[in-house]
């Protein structure tokens, strides 16, 4: 039966607007049973065996969209894995089919609704499993997001994902087919079980920012395009189903975002007292229109923000997060608030100071004011720059909120005290905008912490974001998206995983990845949270910021460090592992693992060129006027552009959206930019 004819002919959005019972429970409640599954009975349910379907797939009258992909999905893996195509017919020919036949019913069946199941009754984003002997009943309850750059919740996928992945070794690497490794198998079965799972985390993102891909901001920028439209969409296409594949979606409306983007736009030309006072000589806005900060201790903003709350309908969850950058209150009442007292008014300005007990004293001000409006509200900021360290203990918080924590991989004390303020916790870190195009995997330190903090209080992830540097960094994404779905992993498992693509050159793409893990953790790049932070004064990067003048910041240094810390014979050294891995690879059977080999490699092509280019921009900068110097960089900056368009229409590397990042940095990666200032960082 063709799918199409399964498909209804709308297609509805349920949004739930969580009130305040399903609030409560969704913050309180223990995670349903959930992977990993069962493990295989010496009387497993045979869907596929040596070669010969055993199995049909029933579905019912009415087929969500979501369903029909999950299941068409699942039939083409299955037929990639063993060459068999299982059978997808309506519910209603179930009693045609043939003794010994198992029946898989998908979705709101009739034989569902006979068991006294179906997916509305499912808690939000569970899904149920129960296989028997001679048929399985799978459930899923599906929802779209409405809300930007969040992906739909899909637990049928997700179910029928857990059966590839346990009973198959089906692993989503990157996006793409050369991403998905599907083992061959001649047969296919899954044990008895009756299993219903409800993610444990209520926020589970990891960022894409579609919007740094697409003509539109090539445009903007002025940057020239790699890619045709078709060749963006298809891209981003497979970002979001690699996503999707990983459990990407939320419970509940919990917005994250500098809130407050669009206050002097609407109201600075009457209310200027709503805003931050500058120190003496600077005039708002700072340091643009849409960062400008508020005056906390000002009891107006805090009616405006009523107002507006209350124009929004009084939703459960309402984000205050501050806006971006530097440019904080210097005014006397709000100074009252800080400890502690008498911070330098440049200092507060900048961002420099510790702004977190003022924050606070704001935060419960804005709670007492909006719970008046709605009693079960809860409020969500984060805990970043300048108010990232937890509030002193003379300044309690008293407001119910999720606090989303951005700091690094060692702020375990930091985790702890938010967590003691009784606030509820969402992981948001930066982690992945250092490094830029090189293979900076801090596995170990990322994977301890996120087991660490799974124990204390963690209701989420919202990772900001996936750059697009995947034949480098790309293990880093895969990684956590690992750690959120399948908490029970340790490192070494999720790189055994990784590997486990390469076939006969797994053990060499491990020892690979090693190489590369040790060069991190000894170059021990400091942490971007709003302000910068240390991870190691005596590392390889913060000696060469010392030595070299190179920027602390590592959105800027990561790049400008290049030449020195990835050398010919760092490179070298890496690419005799791949060499080694190829050597493995001798037969027909290895060519799709040879190409994920070769994939790894183009990542390195890539971090060459833009090194070279790096590094003739910094001899540049001491010889100006060397017109051989010149010309060799127009020579590299031209060939890192090309690579770059060999590359675009893969996912070596998103070069389209890396030059978008580069541009907004000054990173002279194109000529345009050779002589210009980096942008002012403070706060960001």
């Amino acid at each position: 039966v063709p799918f199409a004819s399964l498909l209804p002919m709308k297609r509805s959005i349920l949004i739930a607007l969580l009130g305040s019972t399903v609030l409560a429970a969704s913050l309180s409640a223990a995670p349903l049973q959930g992977p990993p599954l069962p493990a295989t009975k010496e009387r497993p349910i045979r869907l596929i065996e040596e070669g010969q379907p055993k199995a049909v797939i029933l579905l019912p009258s009415t087929v969500p969209p979501s369903v029909a992909k999950a299941v068409e999905a699942f039939v083409s893996t299955l037929r990639e894995a063993t060459g068999v195509e299982l059978p997808v017919r309506p519910e209603a020919e179930a009693a045609g089919l043939g003794k010994g036949v198992v029946k898989i019913f998908v979705g709101d069946t009739k034989e569902a609704a006979a068991r006294g199941l179906r997916s509305s009754a499912l808690a939000e984003e569970s899904y149920r499993i129960i296989a028997e002997p001679g048929q399985i009943l799978l459930l899923g309850r599906d929802k779209e997001s409405d809300m930007i750059h969040y992906v739909d919740s899909l637990p049928t996928r997700w179910a029928l994902n857990q059966l590839l992945d346990q009973y198959l070794g089906v692993r989503w690497l990157w996006p793409g087919k050369l991403g998905t490794h599907i083992p061959k198998a001649t047969s296919f079965a899954v044990p008895e079980m009756d299993v219903t799972y409800q993610p444990d985390l209520l926020l589970r993102r990891l960022r894409l920012i579609p919007t740094y891909m697409n003509g539109a901001a090539l445009q903007e920028n002025g940057l020239p395009p790699l890619l045709e439209p078709e060749g963006r969409e298809r891209l981003m296409s497979e970002a979001v189903e690699w996503l999707k594949n990983h459990q990407g979606g939320q419970r509940g409306r919990i917005r994250f975002g500098h809130a407050f983007a669009d206050w002097w736009q609407k109201y600075s030309a009457a209310h200027p007292d709503y805003f931050a006072v500058p120190p003496r000589g600077i005039q708002q806005p700072k340091p643009n229109e849409k960062s400008v900060k508020l005056r906390l201790a000002n009891p107006a903003v805090v009616e405006q923000i009523a107002a507006e709350y209350t124009e929004k309908d009084a939703p459960a969850f309402y984000n205050i997060c501050p806006n971006d950058g530097y440019g904080f209150d210097t005014s006397a009442e709000t100074r009252q608030w800080d400890v502690p007292a008498d911070q330098k008014a440049m200092d507060i300005w900048s961002g420099k100071a510790n702004l977190t007990a003022r924050h606070v004293h704001f935060w419960n001000r804005v709670y007492e004011r909006l719970s008046q409006i709605n009693p079960d509200v809860t409020l969500i900021s984060y805990a970043y720059a300048s108010y990232r360290t937890p509030p002193p203990p003379e300044v309690p918080l008293r407001a119910r909120m999720i606090i989303a924590v951005v700091d690094s991989f060692s702020a375990y004390d930091a985790w702890q005290a938010w967590s003691d303020t009784g606030a509820k916790m969402i992981l948001r870190p930066n982690w992945w905008i250092v490094g830029a195009d090189a293979p900076h995997i801090p596995l170990r330190r990322m994977s301890r912490f996120v087991h660490h903090i799974r124990k204390n209080n963690l209701v989420g992830i919202d990772k900001d974001s996936i750059c697009g540097y995947w034949a480098t960094q790309g293990l880093n994404y895969y990684a956590l998206a690992r750690l959120i779905e399948r908490p029970d992993l340790s490192r070494d498992e999720i790189v055994a995983e990784y590997a486990s693509a390469f076939g006969p050159a797994a053990e060499h793409i491990r020892a690979y990845i090693d190489y590369w893990e040790d060069l991190t953790d000894k170059a021990a790049y400091p942490n971007h949270a709003g302000s910068i932070v240390s991870e190691n004064p005596d590392g390889i990067y913060e000696r060469l910021v010392r030595e070299k003048g190179i920027p602390f910041n590592p959105r800027l240094g990561s790049l400008w460090i290049m030449p020195h810390l990835y050398g010919d014979e760092a490179l070298a050294k890496g690419s005799r592992f791949l060499d080694e891995a190829d050597a493995a690879l001798s037969t027909p059977d290895d060519a799709t693992a040879r190409e994920r080999v070769a994939f790894l490699r183009a990542g390195l092509e890539e971090l060459r060129a833009i090194r070279d280019v790096i590094a003739t921009v910094t001899a540049l900068k001491e010889r100006p006027e060397d017109a051989a110097l010149l010309a060799e960089y127009e020579k590299r900056s031209e060939a890192l552009l090309a690579l770059r368009k060999r590359h675009a229409s893969t996912h070596v590397v998103w070069g389209e959206k890396v030059y978008v990042q580069e541009n907004k940095l000054k990173i002279p990666t194109l000529p345009r930019n050779l002589g210009k200032a980096a942008p002012d960082l403070r706060g960001m």
